[in-house]
């Protein structure tokens, strides 16, 4: 198992909800259903309603004030060819 994976499953736990399954186990009647997994995202807006709520209450007025970053990545900047770069390097590159 994978550190990510790991991860990703004590979260879950910690939150009450079933583990995580695979990309490849979402089909229509697990997205129709999508409230048995209040946990999961399984589309861009949670479900096909797409209204982005979840029904978690971790998070909450009281505990809000508790959350900060976890992470995040640095893209690479890749310009395209033909368009000239500011200062001889992308936007935000070091």
């Amino acid at each position: 198992m994978t550190g990510a994976r790991l991860l990703s499953g004590v979260a879950v736990l910690a939150c009450g909800a079933a583990p995580p399954r695979s990309a490849a186990e979402v089909d229509t009647t697990r997205i129709v259903e999508a409230d048995r997994e209040p946990g999961n995202w399984l589309t861009h807006g949670r479900t096909y309603g797409e209204q982005r709520f979840s029904p978690l209450e971790a998070i909450n007025a009281r505990t809000v004030g508790r959350l900060g970053l976890a992470w995040t990545y640095a893209l690479v900047c890749r310009e395209a060819p033909k368009r000239p770069r500011a200062r001889g390097r992308c936007a935000g590159a070091r």
